[in-house]
């Protein structure tokens, strides 16, 4: 049986789209904490604060929110215009 033409048009598009979504985010970086209020992060020598981050809340939460100077690894986007603050580098 041949395949629906339409079909693997489908399938083309859904695969373009999967791999746009999971190249969004790419770069990692350690970035060290600049401020709480506002939560600014200085990644790759420039201080980023506001829209540009999105933040793990338990970086806000009072009790586990990593100190000024503290390393954070942050996940940038292609045109470094969007930031994701994941999580507080420990050493082990």
């Amino acid at each position: 049986m041949e395949d629906n033409p339409f079909s693997a048009l489908i399938n083309m598009q859904r695969n373009d789209i999967d791999q746009r979504q999971r190249s969004i985010f790419q770069i990692f970086r350690i970035s060290t904490l600049l401020n709480h209020s506002p939560f600014t992060v200085k990644i790759g020598g420039i201080p980023c604060s506001g829209t540009e981050l999105l933040i793990n809340p338990i970086l806000l939460n009072e009790e586990t929110k990593p100190n000024i100077g503290d390393q954070l690894i942050t996940v940038s986007n292609q045109d470094d215009s969007m930031h994701l603050v994941l999580c507080k580098v420990v050493n082990g």
